[in-house]
């Protein structure tokens, strides 16, 4: 809601009309209803009736009364009713129009009007909000390259730092101004892939099926979880994640199956998981590498992107390579067993 929608012309119209109304009996409440004829002080109001016509001076204030523009015509009487109620529609009117005009008056971005050193500042202020308003505004202004170079810099060195820091709550502001920095191309190729690092924290997950159905070679599900990912607000960007080589024992596998070894997600501001139904399958056929039953080490290597949710086919805005390692254990099976036995694994980057 901008201050125009916080803006009720009817309602300050009214408060207009009340406080017209209300003025305008104020006035003649005030000016009061003339009682008599008589020649008045125009200084003290000292009535001049009756007075010997040679008096020349008025005997209260010593004003000379001689001169026409001293004296006024007939006493006047203050109109307590018309006065008692202006005070009640002015009370009325301003009433109305501070709580049409405040909203409104709250709702300007007054912060848009702020010099940029004075938002650089507020962003290494201890008051959360004050930071994270002046993040938002500066990441605005990137969009439209109002920074200096100097600024830009700076910025873009410090979001990186704290989108590193994985053991502080991520604070979205700081994500918007690399988003917009990366959508504005400010940002070198190292300082993309940082990004991307700092964005994921996967996790290797792993389900062992010992026995599929009929199949007499078990099947290692392998997929990754991460956390939210810190990142910005625009929701413009999406995580793709493709599984490029694995290793069981240190020996390589080229065993994965080719469809499902790619994986782009949209909107992936969320907990994301290729893990159940969609990972990445690697066959293990016991006899062809003499995997025998008992705990195995598995390193997998994998590729990361932002693309844009808007084109999934675009070029990606960054590219990342990360390394995950973990270990899963391969339980005899017998020949009469249809049960599936499912273990999950979680390994580090």
């Amino acid at each position: 809601m901008n201050w125009f929608t916080a803006f009720h012309p009817v309602i300050f119209l009214s408060g207009l009309v009340a406080g017209s109304i209300g003025f305008t009996l104020l006035v003649i409440g005030w000016h009061g209803r003339k009682i008599n004829d008589h020649p008045i002080c125009r200084k003290c109001r000292f009535d001049l009736h009756r007075l010997p016509h040679s008096t020349e001076r008025c005997p209260e204030c010593g004003i000379e009364i001689t001169d026409p523009r001293n004296t006024l015509n007939g006493r006047r009487i203050k109109r307590r009713f018309a006065l008692t109620l202006s005070v009640v529609l002015l009370v009325i009117s301003a009433a109305f129009i501070v709580a049409n005009l405040v909203p409104a008056f709250n709702k300007i971005p007054w912060i848009r009007l702020r010099p940029t050193a004075w938002l650089m500042n507020d962003t290494r202020s201890p008051n959360p909000a004050r930071e994270t308003a002046a993040a938002r505004e500066l990441a605005r202004r990137i969009s439209y390259d109002a920074l200096s170079n100097e600024d830009t810099t700076d910025l873009i060195a410090r979001a990186l730092a704290k989108q590193a820091d994985q053991s502080t709550p991520w604070k979205i502001s700081w994500g918007d101004i690399l988003e917009q920095t990366l959508l504005t191309g400010q940002l070198t190729p190292d300082q993309q892939t940082a990004m991307l690092h700092n964005a994921i924290s996967p996790t290797l997950k792993l389900i062992l099926d010992p026995k599929r159905d009929n199949d007499q070679y078990p099947l290692l599900t392998v997929g990754f979880l991460s956390g939210p990912l810190r990142i910005g607000s625009s929701g413009k960007f999406g995580l793709g994640g493709s599984i490029t080589k694995v290793e069981i024992d240190g020996r390589p596998s080229t065993e994965i199956t080719p469809d499902d070894h790619d994986h782009r997600f949209q909107n992936a501001r969320g907990v994301i998981s290729i893990f159940g139904g969609s990972g990445t399958q690697v066959l293990l056929e016991r006899k062809a590498i003499d995997l025998p039953t008992g705990k195995h080490t598995i390193k997998t290597w994998w590729t990361f992107d932002l693309v844009p949710t808007d084109r999934p086919n675009a070029e990606p805005y960054a590219l990342a390579e990360l390394v995950l390692a973990g270990s899963f254990i391969v339980p005899p099976v017998a020949a009469d067993d249809d049960d599936q036995e499912k273990l999950n694994q979680s390994g580090g980057r």
